[in-house]
């Protein structure tokens, strides 16, 4: 049998086996003694004519010395004499036949059982070292306040400060079929692309005439399928379906399925307007899992609280309800950035890395720029205000014709040196990772003036060609 241990392995966090070393060694010691046969026949005076003088028996494991007053033999006969002290080396071939035949005969349980502890200390000398991985993270404190729902502990700024290119992306990989993906990644992408929805239709099966169902989603494109399923292996619940079209969606619906995905936002919480949707769903779902749904009461409540979340009611519980429509949606004041993994979540959710190729009075007629941009509903204006801050650069504007604002960075420097090392160091995932490694592509060509021959323009023309929406 053939072991191969690393030495490092061996040299590091030994100090556990200490004690083990001992208790072994004593073991192994005694066991060995037990079998070893010294002192089998000692003679402190042997003569070539008589062996009368002070000869001793002893028993193998140690018994007692019996006196032989009368020995009359010669020395021929004698199979094994040894000193009383005995040097450990065999010097003829028949000691060691002796000791074969005291170990294999007499004392062959010994020899297993020496055997085996040998083993057992081989095995246990082997050290696995295992670097475990903690990554330190601020958690943002909820509280709910006057009209809405405040964030303390802002996070500072700290950006990386890296000049590496073309790194790979795609940091989150499967490991026993377990994804990898950071605890706050997946918060920053359901902050952009998850929602939470209580479903209320009619059904007679229920005494109430309604049913009511809980329901997590989230939809991404086709392309993102892979990255899908990496959210689904993450909380290792629900299903994803295959939507007509081009949008597949991932659904958590078992009440002990969605005590995980609770769990998971009341550790990571979301910051955008969708933590007012999750707490609000939060209270519909405890009002169904204590069976309160079930009666008039409990759903008028859920009907209530429901009116709050998302886009409100429909037509049909409006009518049948008679709710008030007047209650104000809390809202989240002034969310901060919890950890740099969050906006990478966020990004690729929500973020579009883009290159312009334009009309412009230079040699060649047409000058290159990047783009990197967030859009998001208007009620997160202090949230897109909050995220310019965290990476140090961009401008945050409204449209006031689509009810939405952008946060947009346009100035080469701040995306070179800023947006790009950041999103190197806490990688975008899933198809708009293949942008952001265009988009440094696009920039290595910028930084080293190739834009500005033919040859450079021709390249980003083609990368251009193959961006966003043209894969």
């Amino acid at each position: 049998m053939l072991i191969n241990i690393r030495t490092s392995e061996l040299q590091s966090n030994t100090s556990n086996s200490i004690p083990l070393t001992i208790i072994v060694g004593i073991v192994i010691s005694y066991s060995l003694f037990q079998m070893l046969p010294y002192g089998v026949l000692i003679s402190s005076h042997l003569s070539d004519s008589n062996l009368n003088e002070n000869i001793y028996a002893m028993q193998v494991a140690g018994g007692q010395y019996n006196n032989i007053n009368s020995l009359n033999t010669d020395k021929n006969d004698l199979f094994f004499i040894t000193s009383k002290i005995w040097d450990g080396n065999l010097a003829e071939n028949n000691h060691i036949t002796a000791i074969g035949n005291v170990m294999y005969t007499n004392y062959n349980m010994w020899l297993i059982l020496a055997s085996f502890i040998l083993l057992l200390a081989m095995v246990g000398s082997i050290t696995i070292v295992m670097k475990t991985h903690s990554s330190s993270s601020n958690t943002t404190n909820i509280n709910r306040g006057r009209g809405g729902f405040t964030q303390s502990k802002p996070q500072s700024n700290n950006l990386p400060n890296t000049s590496k290119r073309f790194a790979s992306t795609l940091a989150s990989q499967e490991s026993e079929g377990k994804s990898a993906l950071d605890p706050w990644f997946v918060t920053g992408f359901v902050d952009g692309d998850g929602c939470f929805t209580i479903s209320i239709t009619e059904d007679s099966k229920y005494n109430t005439g309604w049913r009511v169902r809980a329901l997590f989603t989230l939809g991404v494109k086709k392309e993102d399928l892979i990255l899908l399923e990496q959210v689904k292996n993450y909380f290792g619940v629900g299903s994803i379906y295959d939507q007509k079209g081009e949008v597949v969606r991932y659904h958590v619906t078992s009440e002990k399925d969605l005590e995980i995905i609770i769990n998971h936002f009341d550790k990571y919480p979301l910051i955008s307007q969708k933590l007012t949707d999750f707490l609000l769903f939060k209270q519909c779902f405890e009002l169904k899992k204590s069976g309160e749904h079930l009666t008039l009461d409990g759903l008028t409540k859920i009907v209530e609280i429901k009116a709050l979340m998302n886009w409100g009611l429909s037509t049909k519980l409006q009518e049948d309800f008679n709710v008030s429509l007047n209650i104000e949606r809390p809202l989240v004041i002034n969310p901060q950035i919890p950890n740099p993994q969050w906006v990478a979540g966020f990004t690729s959710g929500e973020g579009n890395f883009a290159v312009q190729i334009y009309k412009a009075k230079t040699i060649l007629g047409e000058a290159v720029k990047l783009f990197f941009v967030i859009t998001q509903h208007v009620r997160d204006q202090q949230l897109m205000i909050n995220l310019m801050n965290y990476l140090g650069c961009g401008k945050v504007t409204g449209r006031i014709d689509k009810n939405a604002v952008d946060l947009k960075v346009t100035k080469f420097s701040d995306i070179n040196e800023k947006i790009l090392p950041f999103f190197e160091e806490y990688p975008i995932l899933g198809v708009k990772s293949k942008d952001f490694k265009d988009s440094l592509k696009i920039a290595e060509l910028i930084k080293n003036k190739e834009h500005l021959t033919a040859e450079g323009l021709d390249q980003i023309r083609l990368i251009h060609s193959n961006m966003n929406s043209k894969r």
